[in-house]
């Protein structure tokens, strides 16, 4: 057998007999994992705490379960809110968002994102119109989960939705382009969007001039729709001359005339690298060469600066170099040539820019004071 120590009371081990160690029971460790989301300029960083070792359960039926139901939230009318979800299943899920019982899709505004378990929905910004319930249901092969959660809606006084002071005016100038003119007042400040017709239309755009022939005077039908998270509002407008009289002859004499020119090289779509460089380059037949040539992006006419270099060759190629590219270069860009009669041809191009993995938007951490 064995003997105490004399000093700190444990028991001797006696050579030739096993010893027995005893163990003792410590506290779980709390798992905490981190999940991140991506998709379609969604980025979610979700903590999740779990004193559980074992894997996600669900019912012994094989209904899906949710381990995180939706929360009500309270959230500023133009800023973001996000519903969250973790669903437990055996076999594949299919997820459906409603709101006010109606079943919602994607949008411009609103994002749906799945990784693993975690569904999320995102809507950015939040409309006045986004107010009230909010519900996601979960199914299976077996059955359904639902959950809902209220979304409150908070709205500054100084709010106001888009209104027209002045409404939309446009008009043929006497160099064949059409201005679009209106006075338009919302808080925050609306965005605008213009139309022809039911067509969307933006600064640059070539476009088709045709008399009506119940109304010679008229060049087509433009609209200004007006938007904020408080709502919209829109005016239209038709095309008149300016100086030319009400008649089929004074309308046929401001229309182009002659072929238009011919692209022999169209321009091509690109990827770019934020802060890399491009060249967009284009041929036009000739003889006959243009009167002019134009290059437009999305933001208007380009004009020759530090940042962007106009560039022919003499035997119809033109070019356009843009440098040091940013976040607002992304979209379409477009080489218009006119000939001498004003006879319009067009080609186009869509600049798509790559994003470095971790980039973020530049945002002011303070907003700025006055001293």
């Amino acid at each position: 057998m064995g003997s105490k120590c004399c000093k700190c009371g444990r028991s001797k081990t006696i050579s030739g007999q096993r010893s027995v160690s005893t163990y003792a029971t410590y506290p779980k460790k709390r798992s905490r994992t981190r999940r991140r989301m991506v998709g379609d300029d969604v980025d979610i960083d979700d903590i999740v705490e779990d004193e559980r070792f074992s894997e996600p359960q669900w019912s012994a039926s094989g209904h899906p379960v949710l381990a995180r139901r939706l929360s009500d939230l309270s959230v500023k009318v133009g800023a973001r809110a996000r519903f969250l979800v973790e669903v437990s299943s055996p076999t594949p899920v299919s997820v459906r968002w409603e709101k006010d019982g109606r079943t919602v899709d994607e949008g411009d505004r609103i994002n749906m994102v799945a990784e693993g378990n975690f569904h999320c929905l995102d809507i950015s910004p939040v409309n006045q119109e986004d107010g009230g319930l909010w519900r996601v249901k979960v199914t299976n092969m077996v059955g359904t989960a639902m959950s809902s959660a209220q979304l409150t809606l908070l709205v500054p006084k100084a709010y106001k939705r888009p209104e027209f002071v002045e409404p939309l005016r446009a008009v043929l100038t006497a160099q064949g382009t059409v201005s679009l003119e209106c006075k338009v007042i919302g808080v925050p400040t609306p965005l605008l969007r213009w139309f022809k017709g039911s067509n969307e239309i933006k600064a640059g755009d070539v476009l088709a001039l045709t008399p009506n022939a119940a109304d010679p005077t008229s060049l087509g039908t433009y609209t200004c729709l007006a938007a904020n998270c408080m709502g919209t509002a829109e005016s239209t407008s038709i095309v008149h001359i300016d100086g030319a009289p009400a008649s089929t002859q004074g309308v046929q004499g401001f229309l182009p005339t002659g072929p238009k020119p011919i692209f022999a090289k169209e321009l091509r779509n690109e990827k770019v690298k934020l802060g890399g460089s491009i060249t967009l380059e284009c041929k036009v037949t000739v003889p006959p060469w243009p009167e002019a040539v134009n290059w437009y992006g999305p933001k208007g006419e380009v004009v020759e600066s530090s940042r962007t270099h106009l560039m022919e060759d003499g035997a119809g190629l033109y070019s356009l170099k843009i440098s040091t590219v940013t976040a607002e270069d992304n979209g379409t860009w477009k080489c218009v040539a006119t000939n001498k009669h004003g006879a319009k041809a067009m080609s186009t191009s869509l600049i798509s820019v790559n994003y470095p993995k971790n980039y973020r938007k530049p945002k002011f951490l303070e907003s700025l004071k006055a001293v």
